[in-house]
């Protein structure tokens, strides 16, 4: 499942470059056009734009989150690295059987505020519907201990620098659930609410996403992104900017050996 890949080829590097790549299952790009997803390596190669000097990648299933799931990237960058480890489970029987969910934030009138569940603990809203928030990694590690019980391992990361991922986790083959934005932009501060029951305040930032840290290369983090495909390749600097920005969340799913 592990590979390092070098290209031996006359390279062109062009500096500055996302790939940024069309969504699966087709989504309206920036200019309203309605392209389909293609294998960004393979795309690389082939056009000769931006290929690296070398790659190390980790092989993990594909899965897109659109069109039942438009805010579950969660839950199906999750469901990625179970079928990794050879789970066969469905995006619908982990969002339905071992996803927490609670409302999204509601307007109070009498407070003249917003107040909702704690994203630490479940899913704001719906997965299934464009209204859905999302969550942070201690859901799903709640979601994916209640599926596999002791035959897996997950360990909940905050500030861990991408590099110290790649050195840990990605050189030995294991992926990593990745939160950060869609298309690794610059995130919005959105609504802010309080947490029912706690004195937790929380300011949504947007467009959060979470993503399956695959590999790397040297000028670029190579991520199978829900949205928008498999081994897609983001600039190193952006990727640094959205994940720091998005709170240096990340979780890693481990098998049991004993």
């Amino acid at each position: 499942m592990h590979k390092k890949l070098r290209f031996f080829c006359a390279i062109l590097i062009l500096t500055g470059i996302i790939m940024h790549v069309p969504a699966c299952r087709f989504i309206e790009s920036q200019q309203g056009e309605d392209l389909p997803a293609v294998d960004v390596l393979a795309a690389v190669r082939e056009t000769g734009t931006t290929v690296p000097s070398y790659a190390v990648t980790t092989e993990v299933p594909y899965l897109c989150q659109n069109p039942a799931f438009p805010t579950g990237c969660e839950s199906v960058s999750a469901l990625m690295v179970l079928r990794f480890y050879g789970y066969d489970l469905t995006p619908d029987d982990f969002v339905d059987r071992y996803l927490d969910k609670a409302e999204r934030p509601l307007y109070n009138r009498e407070t003249r505020s917003y107040t909702g569940a704690d994203p630490n603990r479940y899913f704001l809203g719906d997965p299934r519907k464009g209204s859905g928030w999302g969550c942070f990694p201690d859901v799903i590690k709640s979601a994916v201990e209640k599926f596999a019980g002791d035959a897996l391992s997950c360990t909940v990361l905050y500030g861990e620098p991408v590099y110290e991922l790649c050195s840990r986790y990605i050189d030995r083959g294991i992926p990593v659930l990745f939160w950060a934005t869609a298309d690794m932009q610059p995130p919005r501060q959105g609504l802010r609410f309080a947490v029912q029951g706690s004195e937790l305040v929380y300011t949504w930032k947007s467009p959060m996403h979470c993503l399956v840290l695959t590999g790397y290369t040297d000028s670029g983090y190579i991520f199978n992104d829900p949205l928008r495909g498999k081994d897609v390749i983001y600039d190193k600097k952006q990727v640094l900017d959205a994940y720091r920005t998005m709170g240096g969340r990340a979780l890693v799913i481990e098998r049991n050996d004993g």
